[in-house]
């Protein structure tokens, strides 16, 4: 009798015995799944976050490269206006010291006159004139 009532109890106890322990397994292999394909998309979510950051930071680094070359080609222009206009100002100021001193100065002492002159003139803190 005893035994009659061990196996009905093993009986009624081993199937959830089973089923408990099928469930747990099945969680667990579930959740194992879950985590894999979790850190897989994390790999490739951060792989097209660092394309996207290198993609951006190319982006503005061609951006500021093409802005310096856009001003290094335009400050060389202004400094070819600038020339220019020093060197046709400088032109006016000694045709007008050669016209006001022809007269009075030999050609030599007109040249030292006008190159003296020049030097005195400066432009801006350290421009100079050069003849």
């Amino acid at each position: 009798m005893l035994r009659e009532k061990n196996i009905s109890k093993i009986i009624l106890l081993l199937p959830i015995f089973f089923t408990v322990i099928a469930t747990f397994s099945t969680l667990y292999i579930a959740i194992s799944f879950l985590n894999e394909h979790f850190k897989y998309d994390v790999q490739i979510l951060e792989k097209k976050e660092l394309q996207l950051q290198k993609q951006d930071l190319k982006n503005k680094i061609d951006n500021v490269y093409n802005y310096l070359s856009y001003k290094k080609i335009e400050a060389k222009d202004r400094l070819k206006e600038r020339l220019k206009s020093r060197v046709h100002m400088a032109h006016e100021f000694i045709s007008r010291i050669y016209d006001e001193k022809k007269d009075l100065l030999s050609e030599q002492e007109l040249r030292r006159y006008i190159l003296e002159t020049l030097r005195k003139i400066r432009f801006e803190k350290d421009g100079y004139f050069f003849v």
